[in-house]
């Protein structure tokens, strides 16, 4: 094990001593328990709430959006590029044959009584 300093604010120690003693610990048990807690949870969700920011693309080199509305532009061209590759995509499956000469009711397995079977 090894020593280290640790500064909390006075009325934080205070607490941290007081509940140490009500349980019947050391105050070196209680922060180690309050530190193994604490590192036992998934990272804090700021982290992956964060957006990414959009670039744009100058030349060969990726660059942040300056305004707003070079913001939006960059938001606008983003969904663009999603919603083309999305129709490519809904035309590709359009193209591939029907292989299973089942109606989609047959599929999803009802029967007359409208029961899944």
């Amino acid at each position: 094990m090894i020593r280290t300093t640790v500064r909390l604010p006075d009325d934080l120690l205070e607490t941290a001593k007081e509940r140490a003693r009500l349980t019947g610990r050391s105050l070196t048990q209680l922060l180690e328990d309050a530190v193994r807690a604490e590192l036992s949870h998934s990272p804090p969700s700021a982290r992956v709430a964060e957006r990414s920011p959009l670039y744009r693309v100058h030349g060969d080199q990726a660059v942040l959006p300056r305004t707003n509305s070079e913001r939006a532009e960059s938001i606008a061209s983003h969904r663009a590029q999603i919603a083309a590759q999305i129709a490519e995509l809904q035309m590709f499956l359009r193209e591939q044959p029907d292989r299973d000469g089942r109606s989609a009711d047959e599929i999803i397995g009802y029967d007359a009584q409208d029961v899944l079977r």
